[in-house]
């Protein structure tokens, strides 16, 4: 989709992805730099300019792995309690189009994905691990090249201390390296004074 300037609900502006139009006077966008997906109407989207756009987006879409694909939804709760404001060490265990499977663990060892299968009990169907495929993304030439050409050099069996920037759900939430949060700090400055 269209990459844009928008204006989120504390009144600052951020990158957005447009996922859908919605009316004629609302677009549906997803904050690029943290993972937060809202509606947003026109007056509050904006043209990006194109030097934005050479810059990191600096979160990615996550997914806990080891869980099945239906868990119970208090399992959310569990998961917020234990993984969002702090540090953690995240591990890609696999990349499936743009969302990434992890593992986490927090800064004192506890795997996350089993702790919550610890306070929610469901069935796991065990998983046979096979080496994971290198996945090149593909493109259209264009914006969307350029959106490539700034997503983060991440990788199979990569680990990094990450923050959770955003939770859909544990099968959707998004996270920032530790290392940029200094840097999304600096270019958020620099792009709300744009703008």
């Amino acid at each position: 989709g269209l990459i844009v300037a928008a204006k989120f609900t504390d009144d600052y502006w951020y990158r957005a992805g447009i996922l859908q139009v919605q009316t004629p006077t609302a677009a549906s966008a997803k904050f690029l730099d943290y993972g937060n997906i809202d509606t947003i109407q026109k007056p509050f989207i904006k043209v990006l300019h194109p030097d934005f756009l050479k810059d990191t987006i600096y979160s990615f879409e996550c997914s806990l792995s080891g869980l099945p694909d239906l868990v119970p939804e208090e399992m959310l709760a569990t998961f917020n309690d234990t993984a969002v404001g702090v540090r953690l060490s995240l591990t890609i265990d696999k990349k499936n189009g743009e969302k990434y499977g992890v593992s986490l663990k927090t800064t004192d060892g506890v795997d996350v994905g089993k702790a919550l299968l610890d306070v929610h009990p469901v069935h796991v169907e065990p998983q046979i691990k096979s080496p994971a495929p290198s996945v090149q993304p593909t493109t259209v030439a264009g914006e969307d090249e350029l959106l490539v050409a700034c997503k983060l050099p991440l990788h199979v069996g990569s680990i990094l201390p990450v923050e959770i920037s955003n939770v859909t759900h544990v099968t959707s939430f998004d996270c920032q390296r530790e290392e940029d949060l200094p840097t999304i700090d600096s270019f958020q400055e620099r792009f709300e004074a744009h703008y």
